[in-house]
This record gives structure tokens, C-alpha cells and sequence, in this order.
């Protein structure tokens, strides 16, 4: 199956675990997409993965990435490859934050577990009735969410161990989710990341 399509779609992840691109053709199917786990290969990851789809011999019709909150490192990733695309094929970016897409995708699933976001400290953003997202210590958020299943979007090795006994949820086929969100988001001449400090707001 050949990958020299004319049209495609791309979308970028580095914001929540998996991080992900994925190329889409005109009618949303997925095409090709690779997932990874060690935020450290983002930049690798992306460009092997550009580099076997021919990108710079395709016509892209749409390019979308998720903005955070997420690492510095990350979200620069992204931004340099986003960006430069956007550049080479004349096109506005798409974007949007990770709490809209896992909200959505809980909302598609029918569940009901809390979402959590991690914050890459001793601590995870949670969304309040406003909404609004807040960051709690570990600790207290096992103790407030400890009745609760939850929905984690990355804990790195360091926070695993505080959430060993609690019921997480897998996130399968949420690039459809992302594709989706991102498609109602009106595209911008740049990529805004929302890096964790200074502290995210949830009105970008």
C-alpha cells in the first residue's frame, strides 16, 4: 500500500501519554501513526516518522497539535515541527489542549472517571467545577480522588508508584478524538504552547 498519497492530514501529540503523530487521509481514516513513550525521542520519533511518510513530496491539507500543558522540551518539539510544516506547505496551524480532548473522549466513552493531567512535579492538575485546572500534591490527590477511578493523561516513572492501586484507563483510538476537536479549533498563523509555567490557563 503505497503512502505517496496526495492529500493528507497530519496531527501531532508530544502533550499527554502516548505521544503520537498521525497521518490521516481526506476521509478521516488513519493512514499511518506512531505512538511512543520516552518524551526524550519527541524530535527523532517525528522525523523518522516524517522522513518514511515523504512529507516534504506530500500535499497536506490540514496539520493540528496538542498545545499542553506539557514539558518545555516537548512542546518546543512540537512547535518546531509544526511550525516548519505549516511554512512548507502554506497552511495556518490547528490546535488545542489536552483537557478538551480528554474530556471529549471521556464524553464519547461514557465515563465517568476523573481526569488527571500531569504537571511533571510532585503534583497533577485536576479540573474543578469551574472547569478550571488546578494543581494538587500527590498525596493530597490520592486522598481526595481515592474513591474515584481516574483517568491519568502522563505520569512519568516517578509518580507511577502513587497510583499503582488506583483503576486508570486505557485511551484507545483517542487520535480520532484529537482529529476531531482539532478540525473545530480555527486555525492560527502560530503554534501557542501551554507550557506548565507559568501556570496554565484554561482560557488559551
Amino acid at each position: 500500500y503505497s503512502l505517496l498519497i496526495e492529500i493528507m492530514k497530519f496531527i501531532l501529540n508530544t502533550s499527554f501519554d502516548p505521544h503520537f503523530c498521525v497521518l490521516f487521509d481526506e476521509n478521516d481514516n488513519i493512514i499511518d501513526i506512531k505512538k511512543w513513550n520516552i518524551p526524550r525521542k519527541d524530535g527523532f520519533e517525528i522525523w523518522h516518522f516524517l522522513e518514511k511518510n515523504n512529507i516534504q513530496n506530500t500535499k497536506l491539507s490540514f496539520i493540528g497539535g496538542v498545545s499542553g500543558p506539557g514539558s518545555f522540551s516537548s512542546l518546543r518539539s512540537a512547535s518546531v515541527i509544526l511550525e516548519s510544516l505549516a511554512f512548507s506547505q502554506k497552511l495556518k496551524i490547528h490546535f488545542t489542549r489536552t483537557d478538551k480532548i480528554i474530556n471529549k473522549f471521556l464524553e464519547q466513552n461514557n465515563c465517568s472517571a476523573i481526569p488527571l493531567f500531569n504537571t511533571f512535579g510532585e503534583a497533577v492538575f485536576f479540573q474543578n467545577e469551574k472547569k478550571e485546572l488546578e494543581r494538587l500534591p500527590l498525596e493530597k490527590a490520592l486522598e481526595k480522588f481515592k474513591e474515584n477511578s481516574v483517568f491519568v493523561s502522563l505520569l512519568p516513572e516517578n509518580k507511577q508508584s502513587f497510583f499503582r492501586n488506583k483503576k486508570t484507563l486505557p485511551m484507545n483510538d483517542i487520535e480520532q478524538t484529537c482529529l476531531e476537536i482539532l478540525k473545530n479549533t480555527p486555525p492560527q498563523e502560530k503554534f501557542i504552547p501551554d507550557y506548565e509555567v507559568p501556570p496554565v490557563s484554561i482560557n488559551n
